[in-house]
C-alpha cells in the first residue's frame, strides 16, 4: 500500500512533516506552529494555487480567523526561505498563494549520489567466486577504492568551494565610520508579543540612528532576519556593517526581561552583553541603558549633549508605550484589501494611546500619519473612501503632524511625517525645509518620502542619489521605495532603470495604483508597446475615470517639462488625455 509522502525536499530545504521540522541543509530553521501548517499545506499543493479560505481552514479548522493572520504567516513562511522577493511563495490578488517551487519526497536524509551502472562510483557487484571481478589482484581493488575515495574527496571539496563562492555575496564596503544593525529582538513564539520584540527593535534602531559618528542600518532591512537564520558573518557581509546587536524580550505580567549582545561580525566576538529584569515601567531606562552602552563600545568621543538627548523618555506610561507599538505595527504593515481595516485599527490604538498620555508626541504622530494615508490611498473601507482627497482629512493631519512636532522638537519622525503632509498640500518649500530638518536630527534616517518630495520638487538627480543612499543603509527596503526610486529613474530618462525597478515594486504592491501608472508611462517611454498597454488596461480596470490631466492635477509638479515627460510616456501607454 502506497501512503502520502511525509517528507518534501525543496532547493536547499527539506520539510517533514512527520517530526514537524524545517531544515536547511542541516540546519533547522525555526517556524512557529502556524506558520509551519501554513507552509506545510503549501508545500503539498506546490505548483496549484491554493485560496486563502482552504489555508484558514487547513491550519485554523473550525476557528474564524482574519486575512491578518494568515498574512503574518505567509511573512514569516517567506522570511524563513529568504523569499523576499517572493519568487517562492507568490501571491494572487484577492485569491490566494501558490508555491511556485519544484518539490520532491524526502526521506529525512540527504540523498545519495546517483549511481549508474559502468559509471566511477558503482560499487563492485558481487558475481561469485568465479567471476572475472574476483579474479582482479587485491591491489587493483585497493587502487579502485583509493581512486573512488579521492574522487569523491575532490568532487566534495569542489563543491564546497562553489558552495561558498556563490553563496557569499561581496555585499557592500563597510562605512568609514563604525557601522551597526539591530536584529529583530525575539519575542518567543507568542505572536500576540512579536509587535512588542518590533517596537523596542525599531526604538533602538532610531535612537542610535541619533548618533552622527555612527552608521545604523534601517529597521526595515534587518526583519528579513526574524524568522531567517545567518551567521553573524553573513549578515555583516549582506548589510556591510560591523557590528550587530541581537537579543530577546520577555514578557511576564507587569515586569520585562531583556537580554541584549553586541557581536563583532568579522570574528563572531561578543564585545558586550547585559540582562535587564525591569517593572514594565523602567522599559525606557532599559532602552537608555542599551542605548549608551552600545556607543560608549562603539565611539570613544560620543558628546554628552547627544547622550543626553538620545536618552529623552517619551511617554511615562508603559500602556500608551503598548498601544502606541500595537498601531505603529498595524499602519507598517498596512496592505491588500483589508489595509483599511489596518489603518482605522491603528488609528483607534492610536486614540487610545492618546486617551491615557495625551502628550505623548509619537502617537500623535502615528495618529497624523493615518490621516495622510486616508487621504492618499483609495481603500474599500466605507469610513476611510469617504476621507479619499478631501481637504478636511488633510488638514485634520496637518494639525495632528504640527501638535507632535510642538510635543517633541527633536521628534526626527515627527517632521518627516510634517512634511509628507505639506507635500501634498503642495507647500514644497516648507515640506523640503521639514524633511532637512528631520535629517539633522537623525543623520541615519531612512525614510524614502523625501525622494518623492524631490522628484515633484524638480530635484529628480537628487532623489535618485539619497534613495541609493536610503537603499545602501536599508538593503531589504518597503517595496513602495521602490516606486520613489523608480519615479526618480524615470524623471532623469533612465526609462530602462525606471522599468525593472517599478516593475519589482509592483510585483510586491500588486494594488498600488501609483506603481502601475509611473510603469506604463516607462514601459511606454522604453519601446515595451504591450507591457504598457496591458499597464494601462489594468488602471482603467480599477479606475475607469482616470485621466491624464487629473493625474497632473493630483500631483502639482513643480517644472511644467517634469509634467510633459510623464503625459509623453501615459500617453504612449494609451491612457486617455
Amino acid at each position: 500500500m502506497s501512503t502520502a509522502p511525509r517528507a518534501f525536499r525543496f532547493g536547499d530545504f527539506t520539510l517533514d512533516l512527520t517530526r514537524g521540522a524545517l531544515c536547511a541543509g542541516d540546519r533547522p530553521v525555526e517556524l512557529r506552529p502556524k506558520s509551519f501548517g501554513v507552509l506545510a499545506h503549501l508545500v503539498e499543493n506546490a505548483g496549484r494555487l491554493v485560496p486563502k479560505d482552504e489555508l484558514m481552514q487547513a491550519v485554523w479548522p473550525d476557528v474564524v480567523v482574519s486575512d491578518e493572520s494568515l498574512a503574518k504567516c505567509v511573512s514569516e513562511v517567506r522570511a524563513a526561505l529568504g523569499d523576499a522577493e517572493q519568487r517562492l511563495v507568490k501571491t494572487v490578488p484577492r485569491r490566494g498563494y501558490l508555491f511556485d517551487v519544484p518539490v520532491s519526497p524526502a526521506n529525512g536524509r540527504p540523498a545519495s549520489p546517483a549511481l549508474t551502472p559502468g559509471s566511477a562510483l558503482e560499487p563492485p557487484h558481487d558475481q561469485g567466486v568465479g567471476s572475472h571481478e574476483a579474479a582482479r589482484p587485491a591491489a587493483v581493488s585497493r587502487r579502485r577504492r583509493a581512486m573512488v575515495a579521492g574522487t569523491l574527496l575532490l568532487a566534495a571539496v569542489v563543491v564546497i568551494a562553489l558552495a561558498v563562492s556563490w553563496g557569499r555575496p561581496a555585499g557592500p564596503p563597510l562605512p568609514d565610520r563604525p557601522s551597526i544593525a539591530v536584529l529583530p529582538f525575539s519575542g518567543g513564539d507568542d505572536p500576540q508579543q512579536d509587535y512588542f520584540g518590533d517596537g523596542l527593535t525599531e526604538d533602538l534602531t532610531t535612537s542610535l540612528g541619533r548618533f552622527r559618528e555612527l552608521f545604523v542600518i534601517g529597521h526595515d532591512s534587518t526583519l528579513v532576519y526574524k524568522r531567517r537564520y545567518a551567521s553573524p558573518a553573513q549578515i555583516g557581509r549582506e548589510l556591510g556593517v560591523r557590528y550587530l546587536l541581537e537579543g530577546s524580550v520577555r514578557r511576564d505580567g507587569d515586569r520585562v526581561r531583556i537580554t541584549a549582545r553586541l557581536l563583532d561580525t568579522a570574528t563572531g566576538r561578543e564585545i558586550w552583553g547585559e540582562s535587564y529584569d525591569r517593572a514594565m515601567n523602567g522599559i525606557f531606562g532599559v532602552q537608555d541603558d542599551l542605548t549608551r552602552n552600545i556607543v560608549t563600545s562603539l565611539v570613544a568621543h560620543v558628546d554628552r549633549a547627544e547622550l543626553e538627548r538620545g536618552a529623552r523618555t517619551p511617554t511615562a506610561s508603559p500602556a500608551a508605550y503598548d498601544l502606541y507599538l500595537r498601531g505603529r505595527a498595524l499602519i507598517t504593515m498596512r496592505h491588500g484589501d483589508n489595509r483599511g481595516e489596518m489603518v482605522l485599527g491603528a488609528r483607534r490604538l492610536f486614540e487610545q494611546a492618546l486617551a491615557i498620555d495625551p502628550g505623548f508626541a509619537p502617537a500623535v504622530q502615528g495618529l497624523a500619519y493615518t490621516y495622510a494615508a486616508a487621504f492618499l490611498e483609495p481603500m474599500r473601507d466605507r469610513q476611510l473612501s469617504g476621507e479619499l482627497r478631501q481637504p478636511v482629512t488633510i488638514e485634520r493631519a496637518l494639525t495632528l503632524a504640527r501638535r507632535a512636532v510642538e510635543l517633541d522638537p527633536y521628534l526626527a519622525e515627527a517632521h518627516a511625517t510634517l512634511a509628507w503632509i505639506l507635500h501634498w498640500q503642495y507647500r514644497r518649500h516648507e515640506a523640503i525645509a521639514e524633511f532637512e530638518r528631520a535629517l539633522e536630527l537623525n543623520p541615519n534616517l531612512a525614510d524614502g518620502r523625501l525622494a518623492h518630495l524631490l522628484v515633484h520638487d524638480g530635484r529628480a538627480s537628487e532623489a535618485v542619489a539619497y534613495m541609493q543612499r536610503v537603499m545602501r543603509q536599508d538593503p531589504f527596503p518597503p517595496p513602495i521605495y521602490l516606486s520613489y526610486l523608480g519615479n526618480a529613474y524615470y524623471m532623469t530618462g533612465q526609462y530602462d532603470a525606471a522599468y525593472d525597478t517599478l516593475r519589482s515594486g509592483r510585483e510586491r504592491l500588486p494594488d498600488y495604483r501609483a506603481l502601475s501608472v509611473w510603469l506604463a508611462a516607462a514601459a511606454g517611454q522604453s519601446g515595451r508597446v504591450a507591457e504598457a498597454h496591458r499597464a494601462a488596461h489594468q488602471i482603467l480596470s480599477a479606475a475607469p475615470n482616470f485621466t491624464i490631466n487629473g493625474w497632473l492635477r493630483h500631483i502639482q509638479f513643480e517644472r511644467q517639462s517634469d509634467a510633459e515627460r510623464l503625459a509623453e510616456g501615459l500617453r504612449k501607454a494609451g491612457l486617455p488625455r
